[in-house]
Formats: C-alpha cells, structure tokens, sequence
C-alpha cells in the first residue's frame, strides 16, 4: 500500500492523469479489502500517522476525482448543447442568405427593366382592378 501511494503522491506531482485515478481506484479498493491496512501490533505510532494520511490522501483524490467527472458530464452537456444551437442558428442563416440572394436577383431584374425601358408588372397602363360584382356573381364548380 506504501508503494502505491507513492506512485499516487508522484503521479500527482507529474500530473499522472489516468493513470493516476487507476491507481486512486486500485489503492482504494486494495484498501477497503485489506480492512486498512496491517493489524496494530506490528505497526508503530508512526506508521499508523503516516497510514491514516495515506487513507486522507487517498479519500481526498476519490473525492476530488468524482467532482471532476461531476464537472465534465455537465460541461459535455453544455457542449452537446451549445453545438445544438449552433446548428440551429447556421441553418436559420442559410435560409436568410438564400431569401437575401432572391430578393437582390429579384431587385436586379427590376432595375435592368426600368434601365431598359422593359415593361413590367408595375407599369400603370395596364388595369389592374378586380371586378368584385362579376366575382360575387360568379358561381362555384
């Protein structure tokens, strides 16, 4: 157990990643089966110190770790979701873009008309009136 706290404490200093939580892991359950560690009589004052800080050490990492895991779930939601809105919103633009293409073609075409004189669907001489009587009179088929 000395051993792999050790190889914990240096893997903590070299940024061990995970690796490291295998060895959390592995330490904590070597732990938990053991029942702590030796029996008392063969272990002195100071080693029982150094075993419960050991233990400290190993509860702090577990928990830490789970805080983490904790914080990455919700940041990879955040991101699914924000990807999501993305999605949407460069679909709305792209159908703004293709309304905006329309209408310039559209603004195009008219301008060349009245450059060139064209007649078009503006003109005044056409009559344009609705005959609502004759519409109203009008039987449906």
């Amino acid at each position: 157990m000395k051993l792999q706290v050790k190889d914990l404490e240096s893997n903590k200093v070299s940024g061990g990643g995970d690796t490291g939580r295998q060895m959390i892991l592995s330490a904590g359950d070597a732990r938990r089966k053991t029942g702590h560690g030796h029996s008392k009589s063969f272990m002195g004052a100071s080693d029982l110190t150094a075993n419960k800080q050991n233990e400290d050490l190993i509860n702090f990492l577990e928990h830490k770790l789970e805080e983490i895991e904790k914080k990455l779930q919700k940041t990879q939601i955040e991101y699914e979701s924000l990807q999501q809105d993305y999605v949407e919103l460069q679909d709305k633009m792209n159908i703004s873009r293709e309304k905006y293409k329309r209408a310039a073609l559209l603004m195009t075409e008219f301008l060349d008309d009245l450059l060139n004189q064209t007649p078009n669907i503006l003109e005044s001489d056409k009559d344009m009136h609705l005959n609502l009587e004759k519409i109203k009179e009008t039987p449906f088929e």
